[in-house]
């Protein structure tokens, strides 16, 4: 029981971890208007799947 209890909290400060960047990307994106193209993004990771090794994409401006 105490080992699931541990591994609970351990999942949810992942979760609050992963929430906390994203907010921050979010507020990133809001004050530059810096992003990825969702385009090249999933180019780049199908490449990573093939076992390509693409060069990462180029940010762009978009607002």
């Amino acid at each position: 029981m105490v080992e699931a209890i541990a591994n609970e909290t351990a999942r949810a400060e992942k979760y609050q971890a992963f929430l906390a960047r994203g907010e921050v990307s979010l507020k990133h994106y809001q004050e530059t208007g810096i992003a990825y193209a969702a385009a090249d993004v999933h180019a780049f990771i199908r490449a990573k799947l093939r076992g390509e090794n693409p060069p990462q994409p180029l940010p762009t401006q978009l607002k």
